[in-house]
């Protein structure tokens, strides 16, 4: 029972959403493994926890859009929900990074390091700092409850983000066409494994930003509360990838 004598319903969707996290590790193994697992199976196990995930954070997205949530007990109810989920996130990119700083730092050469081109990750990196803006003005928007501002500001959000995906997959294609896969060496382990980890983390949150708008345009107005928790998961996939740049991209070429 809430403070108010109401009862909350218990929610399904961490069950996805846990899945979808778990999914991510055995994804990660797999891809690990190499040529010892068929290609095939880390983009199988890939598709699965990004669809669970996916799954989840719609799933609990809509559940608060749609009941409403403006009630003080389901506001800090939600605001639990997402600082843990993000803490959880946090560790697992920590654990990833003092894995590759282990490497950077230790008698494993990283050379020869691929070809990276300056102006594309620039871009993507400009696109992805774009998309936070828009959110930000999209969550603005909600609080007015501008329905119309709302729904394209989200928009644009959605786009740019589908377009930094693109211009990722355009740089894994590159990659691969000059003979780096992910067994090519320490360095291209790591940077396939952090920069596919963060990619699976922008699609998750597209999935959620197009469950937030769908559910948006149902009801005909915009939930506040959502976009607040949808805009600080954006965010922070935002600020891992700054760190990435930081580490992958100039890092390693600065301080070899």
């Amino acid at each position: 029972m809430t403070g108010d004598g109401t009862a909350e319903a218990a929610s399904v969707w961490p069950v996805p959403t846990a899945l979808g996290v778990a999914g991510l590790y055995a994804t990660a193994a797999l891809a690990v493994l190499g040529d010892a697992v068929p290609p095939w199976s880390v983009a199988v196990a890939a598709a699965l926890a990004v669809g669970s995930l996916a799954v989840g954070v719609g799933g609990w997205v809509c559940r608060w859009t749609l009941s409403g949530a403006g009630e003080p007990t389901r506001s800090r109810s939600l605001d639990v929900a997402v600082a843990a989920f993000l803490v959880t996130e946090a560790a697992t990119f920590g654990c990833a990074f003092a894995a590759f700083l282990f490497l950077w730092a230790g008698p494993w050469s990283l050379r020869p390091l691929p070809p990276i081109r300056p102006p594309a990750t620039l871009a993507a990196t400009l696109v992805l700092l774009a998309s936070s803006a828009t959110l930000h003005e999209a969550r603005a928007a909600a609080r007015r409850d501008g329905t119309g501002a709302f729904d394209r500001y989200l928009s644009v959000t959605i786009g740019l983000g589908a377009l930094f995906l693109v211009g990722q997959a355009g740089e894994y294609h590159e990659l691969y066409a000059a003979g780096v896969t992910p067994t090519s060496g320490a360095y291209a382990a790591a940077f396939y494994g952090l920069t596919g980890l963060h990619g699976l983390h922008v699609l998750g949150g597209l999935g959620a930003m197009a469950a937030l708008r769908a559910v948006g345009r149902r009801r005909g107005t915009a939930s506040e509360q959502a976009a607040a928790a949808v805009g600080r998961y954006w965010h922070f996939v935002d600020a891992v990838w700054l760190v990435l740049v930081a580490t992958l991209y100039v890092g390693v070429r600065v301080w070899p």
